[in-house]
């Protein structure tokens, strides 16, 4: 698809990134990959920790995406950091104003969708907050507390582009409730992608997975797109019955695995099931996380 005329990395416009502690560069920060992250020291209670760009001029902002890394066990279970990040922006870099709440409190992916803001500092601001009790303690069990408490940061990325507010939610790469109070803020039609300059190529990749095609003039973004395994594995389990997870969307796949983990018992009892034997299977406890497709979505969908 062409992009609209807006539209700008942050590789083009190359902010100068800071940050309270820690290592940070641009590269890292918007290379896509969210399973890397580095560690952003917390402040003192009651304070926040940050990261900031500074452009070489004020520059329109309408979005935020973070993108946060695996979570201290301490800090899931007794607090400290997690929720309340918010995108501020300053004139001056010292004077800065609140633009939009940024959802925390674990790992994953959050975007926020704002109309657009104009300044020349940005930065993401990462409170700390007094530690809850521990809730084990009465069982005797005591929390030790990490040396250096941290917020592992993987993907910093501000858009001059519009974006679906909170799409991440929306598309059920995690459990979200209250999606329909999450409204996009509405955007000119310059502003987006004109489905007249959305282009499909399926029918131009060769084999070996190249592009035999030559865009018309402008910029494009070529997208290809897929879908895998969650890598969500059934727990808790025996070893020899420990796996991959049952695509629990599709009436085939649950069926075929239901017929052969029953098989297994009326095999092991000489048949007893029904009456005389086996007669009741619970399913219980759901620990799989979220899955958001399967192999005949589009054909159950239509």
């Amino acid at each position: 698809y062409r992009l609209p005329a807006g539209e700008r990395t942050m590789a083009e416009l190359r902010p100068r990134v800071t940050s309270s502690g820690g290592r940070f560069d641009l590269a890292a920060l918007t290379d896509g990959d969210v399973a890397t992250s580095s560690g952003l020291p917390m402040a003192p209670v009651g304070q926040k920790a940050w990261i900031q760009f500074e452009f070489s001029a004020p520059q329109a902002i309408r979005g935020v995406t973070l993108a946060t890394g695996s979570v201290n066990r301490f800090e899931f279970l007794f607090g400290g950091g997690g929720g309340g990040n918010e995108l501020e922006a300053s004139d001056d870099g010292r004077t800065f104003r609140t633009v939009a709440a940024i959802p925390g409190g674990g790992p994953g992916q959050n975007t926020s969708a704002f109309a657009p803001v104009t300044a020349r500092f940005f930065r993401v601001t990462f409170p700390t907050e007094p530690p809850r009790p521990n809730p084990l303690a009465a069982l005797g069990f005591a929390a030790a507390e990490p040396a250096e408490r941290q917020h592992p940061v993987a993907e910093l990325v501000l858009h001059t582009g519009a974006r679906v507010h909170r799409f991440e939610g929306k598309a059920g790469f995690f459990a979200a409730t209250g999606l329909y109070e999450l409204a996009t803020p509405q955007v000119a039609p310059d502003e987006t992608v004109r489905r007249g300059d959305v282009v499909d190529l399926t029918a131009r990749m060769r084999p070996d997975g190249s592009l035999d095609w030559t865009p018309p003039e402008g910029r494009w973004v070529v997208l290809r797109m897929g879908y895998s395994l969650t890598g969500a594995r059934n727990s808790p389990a025996s070893p020899e019955a420990t796996g991959l997870e049952v695509d629990k969307l599709s009436r085939r796949h649950v069926r075929a695995y239901l017929e052969n983990y029953l098989d297994q018992y009326k095999d092991a009892t000489g048949g007893l099931m029904g009456k005389r034997g086996l007669q009741y299977v619970i399913t219980d406890s759901w620990e799989a996380g979220v899955q958001n497709w399967t192999d005949e979505m589009i054909a159950e969908f239509t």
